[in-house]
């Protein structure tokens, strides 16, 4: 309750009081005692009126007092019921980063479980691999002997392969030798390059130009040639044909499309007359046609393309029978 609400009581009766003062003339001694009298009960209320109304203003302080204090108290809880919020979302963060943190090494530990398990396996498989080198060691040192008996053997076998080499060394000198005194002339030659023996003869000892056929004079050569190449047992013998770059043409394309054709036809005429005629077994001795492919001179020259037209005798190693 305020103070406002008493004052208008108070200012009315103080208001009467004077009212009666200023009319006093108009009554008894008596009216006026009595008037007196009751203008003193009013006092009397107003005073206790004034008493109850100053009591109620404490009152009302002690209220305010209490209010200023219940909102100070309530001030101070809200405060802190906001440090203990922003406590609870710190530690709720905390929580979350704790949890976070607790399933990453919980990730780590299956991790490291996975690679412990790996470890184990290749260890056991370490295990067996040195158990088994231990065993074929054991194998090994009961082989050794054997394999101590297989090297000299190798060794013997080396020797023998190299007393060999030498021989075939020697044997091939001999027939380039020997080939060289029999054949060799201006127009025949001996050739050796790395295991390769060969008799090189001019194109103009046995063809005539653009020819594959014998002509009469090439027989002749071909008997001398191939009885030197009988006696030679050891050797296959290929007879090669090969032309100079120039493109055949006119009426000779017709028989002849490319160089290809006129070598080979060539080698194959002079392979049929060394066993026909010469009797050089069969399967000692074919025929292949290079063309221009393999040249030994200058095709751009006279001289050149005139070296490069010629037919070769290679003595090859003996081919191995496929169905033996």
């Amino acid at each position: 309750m305020k103070n406002c609400n008493f004052k208008p009581v108070i200012y009315l009766m103080i208001l009467v009081l004077l009212l009666l003062m200023n009319v006093g003339c108009q009554y008894t001694e008596e009216e006026y005692m009595a008037k007196v009298d009751e203008s003193k009960k009013y006092q009397i209320l107003a005073k206790r009126q004034q008493a109850i109304v100053d009591d109620q203003e404490q009152e009302i302080q002690e209220l305010k007092r209490s209010v200023t204090s219940l909102n100070d108290e309530l001030t101070k809880n809200q405060s802190e019921k906001k440090r203990s919020l922003a406590q609870q979302q710190t530690t709720q963060e905390r929580l979350l980063d704790t949890e976070a943190e607790l399933e990453k090494l919980s990730a780590q530990n299956r991790k490291l479980g996975e690679v412990i398990g790996d470890y184990e396996l290749k260890i056991t498989k370490f295990e067996q691999q040195e158990q088994k080198l231990l065993d074929e060691s054991k194998k090994s040192r009961s082989q050794q002997g054997d394999l101590k008996r297989q090297l000299e053997n190798y060794e013997s076998e080396i020797e023998v392969w190299q007393e060999r080499f030498q021989e075939d060394q020697q044997a091939r000198q001999d027939l380039v030798l020997s080939l060289r005194d029999q054949l060799e002339s201006a127009k025949v030659k001996v050739t050796e390059l790395s295991n390769r023996v060969a008799v090189r003869l001019d194109e103009r000892l046995l063809f005539d130009s653009g020819e594959a056929y014998i002509k009469a004079s090439g027989f002749k050569v071909l008997r001398k040639i191939g009885a030197v190449l009988k006696k030679i047992h050891d050797k296959h013998i290929q007879v090669e044909g090969h032309t100079d770059a120039r493109r055949i043409g006119g009426a000779l394309k017709r028989r002849f499309p490319t160089n290809w054709e006129l070598s080979a036809a060539r080698a194959a005429n002079v392979v049929r007359y060394l066993v026909d005629v010469v009797k050089i077994e069969p399967h000692r001795i074919s025929a292949a046609g290079f063309g221009p492919y393999q040249p030994i001179a200058d095709n751009k020259t006279p001289e050149g393309r005139q070296a490069n037209r010629r037919v070769e005798f290679a003595l090859l190693p003996l081919r191995t029978n496929s169905m033996e």
